[in-house]
């Protein structure tokens, strides 16, 4: 009968055990760092959701690539976006109305929205104020009020109506189809809703005023979680020291 080393069968089991436990170690690792970003479904060039680009898109995941994290992101409308974050579907989201809260950790400012006011310029609309809105049909973006603040809820009922809008395109096209007279919107996004209705119909093109009534806003990333606020921020550091992204900005911006 053959006799079994119990010290080589020990010393087998143990190196099994331990290479198990490095893999499912690893397993763990990189499912904690694959992140899942919730985000609006209309604001291209700050993202762009056919290809998951844009420039918010594109730092976010170079800043979270540099400290190991995969990201991944859903779209979603602003009102949604909120809910999900603060219930915990997703564990961070950007296009956030920045709140004091004890829940949220906010990082660095990612890029500074530019609100204006933009109008047909054969209205010859002059626009210094949100008062100067009295008595016109206005269109916003989704969730406008808790962006904007108290001084838009109190300006509302002196309009002659306004509209929300989830999708921004629709937004513009309201505008240029003159079922509004004024929409409020980010710059950026304006140009690049209004660039795209006209190469879909060239004679549909309107003179367009923009009035810069807003102060520029910040737009940082809201995380449930300190850690993942303070990796980010360390990796954006050191996306913007590297001059990758300015890099980013000019790609999209001219």
């Amino acid at each position: 009968m053959r006799k079994i080393n119990i010290k080589t069968v020990s010393k087998a089991t143990l190196l099994f055990l331990c290479f198990f436990i490095a893999i499912a170690t690893n397993a763990h690792t990189k499912e904690n760092k694959t992140l899942r970003i919730a985000t609006s479904s209309s604001i291209p060039p700050y993202f762009i959701k056919n290809n998951h680009q844009g420039i918010v898109a594109e730092i976010i995941k170079s800043s979270f690539e540099s400290q190991g994290y995969q990201v991944t992101f859903t779209y979603q409308s602003n009102n949604i976006i909120q809910k999900n974050l603060l219930t915990k579907h997703v564990v961070g989201a950007f296009n956030f109305p920045k709140k004091k809260s004890s829940k949220l950790y906010y990082t660095k400012p990612i890029v500074y929205y530019e609100n204006i006011v933009a109008s047909r310029s054969k209205d010859n609309y002059e626009f210094h104020s949100l008062s100067d809105l009295r008595g016109l049909r206005v269109g916003t973006f989704e969730n406008a009020l808790n962006f904007i603040g108290n001084k838009l809820k109190d300006t509302i009922q002196n309009f002659k109506s306004y509209s929300e809008y989830k999708n921004q395109e629709e937004q513009v096209k309201a505008l240029l189809n003159n079922e509004v007279d004024a929409i409020i919107i980010e710059k950026n996004i304006f140009d690049y809703f209004y660039q795209k209705l006209l190469s879909k119909n060239p004679s549909n093109q309107n003179q367009i005023s923009k009035s810069y009534i807003f102060p520029r806003s910040e737009r940082p990333l809201a995380f449930l979680n300190r850690q993942l606020r303070d990796d980010f921020n360390k990796g954006f550091k050191q996306v913007k020291e590297s001059g990758e992204y300015y890099k980013i900005l000019h790609k999209y911006i001219d």
